[in-house]
């Protein structure tokens, strides 16, 4: 959970750094920031949970979803994605979805795991990189922090809107409010 948590809130940096100010461009692309997992990783995990009780499930059963974590299993999982929607916002719908999950990629590319790293050029090749800066746990101590950044942000963000770019300060040449008769 704590990992969703982190790609949504980076996302949702990354967007608002970007100038997404549309909500509905910013869900898409923060949608596309957990895609990876919700369809590579969970389902995996799930069969991994099913098999403690079913020990009939095939161990290539329990991968079959992993290619869909990859660059090109995403690709054709968020054009997939992208034909739910109306026909004149597929092609932003389906970017938006790609560049959430390329900006999961590259944060997951900063961490190491136990094993294989990501085969970036699947299924052309079988090399895998990762960087290995932080170890996979750390999306528990980071989480809270990139919460509070991102709350903090919107906050700021929300209140900035509403108030107006200039609010609470004088512009040059604007006439200074006084109390008294003037």
């Amino acid at each position: 959970m704590a990992d969703l948590l982190t790609h949504g809130c980076v996302a949702l940096l990354a967007g608002l750094a970007a100038g997404l100010r549309e909500r509905g461009d910013l869900a898409v692309l923060v949608a596309g920031s957990c895609v990876p997992d919700l369809f590579g990783q969970v389902p995996g995990l799930a069969l991994i949970r099913v098999r403690a009780t079913w020990p009939a499930i095939p161990e290539p059963l329990i991968y079959l979803f992993s290619p869909l974590h990859l660059p090109s299993g995403l690709v054709v999982l968020n054009y997939a994605l992208a034909h739910g929607f109306a026909p004149p916002e597929r092609f932003r719908v389906f970017g938006l979805l790609t560049a959430g999950g390329f900006l999961h990629l590259a944060v997951d590319l900063l961490q190491s795991h136990f094993g294989v790293g990501y085969m970036l050029f699947f299924p052309f090749t079988r090399w895998d990189w990762e960087a290995g800066l932080v170890g996979t746990e750390a999306t528990v101590k980071v989480a809270p922090v990139l919460l509070l950044l991102t709350a903090g942000l919107t906050w700021w963000l929300r209140r900035r809107r509403v108030r107006g770019p200039g609010a609470g300060t004088l512009s040059p040449g604007a006439p200074a409010e006084s109390g008294g008769a003037g």
